[in-house]
């Protein structure tokens, strides 16, 4: 199953302080918590703006120690032994914080990957800006690690389509037919 994770933290410089975790799967299941464990006075102004002050309230049942999120994270991936995450924008800093979770990548459960895919990558690689404006636009509260979640499950379908399309279209270029009856397959033809 793939999943895409996106989190909000404080960057100490040599460490970060997770300050909340979404993540959404593939099948539309999410997962967003907010650490009671993080130090708001070491928050930088921006992070103090954009990200603390928009934070849900703590008595919203969303605020638990960093102990529960990993414990409700596991629950949460299940029995998947090959979980696919992938993140978007600072995903290695993203990993990192869940990572941090479990005490280092040598205590991650069994199956799970010591690195994600990344959707930077995956956009650079088809030649694409992470501005384009043929990307899905983010309806969600910005800097908010659900609604980031969200809108990375977006960009990963938008990806999929366009590159099935741009190979079909390189085959097509070859004199491949092949291509035209799966793409006229997928639209529901």
């Amino acid at each position: 199953m793939r999943y895409f994770l996106d989190t909000e933290f404080i960057d100490r410089g040599q460490s970060i302080d997770l300050v909340s975790l979404g993540v959404v799967a593939h099948d539309g299941r999410e997962f967003y918590k907010i650490s009671r464990d993080f130090e708001a006075a070491a928050a930088s102004d921006w992070v103090h703006e954009h990200v603390l002050s928009r934070l849900e309230p703590h008595d919203s049942g969303l605020w638990a120690p960093e102990a529960a999120i990993r414990d409700g994270l596991r629950a949460f991936i299940g029995e998947d032994n090959a979980p696919e995450f992938w993140t978007w924008g600072g995903g290695a800093y993203d990993w990192f914080a869940v990572i941090g979770l479990f005490g280092g990548g040598d205590h991650l459960p069994n199956g799970w990957p010591y690195v994600t895919s990344d959707l930077d990558q995956w956009l650079h690689q088809m030649g694409l800006a992470s501005d384009d404006p043929r990307l899905p636009e983010h309806t969600g509260a910005p800097h908010h690690a659900l609604a980031d979640a969200h809108h990375s499950a977006l960009v990963y379908d938008y990806l999929a389509r366009y590159q099935r399309e741009w190979i079909c279209q390189q085959a097509r270029a070859l004199g491949c037919v092949e291509c035209e009856r799966v793409m006229h397959f997928e639209r529901g033809g």
